[in-house]
């Protein structure tokens, strides 16, 4: 078997992915994700809001599955170079 950990993430449209929903879908989301069983860590918005962060990373730890919780400022963020 392969030890490669497996990190879910959902990227919202204002943290700078594809999809805008709502904070009770993208709660939804990584609870069913963290329910699966198959992932080692999750990547939990920090601007999502106190109690539903709080709440994803206890339902995470009771699961024994690692929590990133990130946050993206693409005011400062230097730009890529090619």
């Amino acid at each position: 078997m392969d030890d490669t950990p497996l990190l879910f993430t959902f990227r919202t449209k204002v943290e700078g992915g594809e999809l805008e929903i709502s904070k009770e879908d993208y709660f939804q989301i990584n609870l069913d994700a963290i329910g699966t069983g198959l992932i080692d860590l999750v990547d939990v918005e920090l601007f999502t809001g106190d109690d539903l962060v709080s709440s994803l990373i206890e339902e995470a730890h009771r699961n024994n599955i690692k929590v990133i919780v990130s946050n993206h400022d693409f005011e400062r963020t230097p730009a890529k170079k090619n």
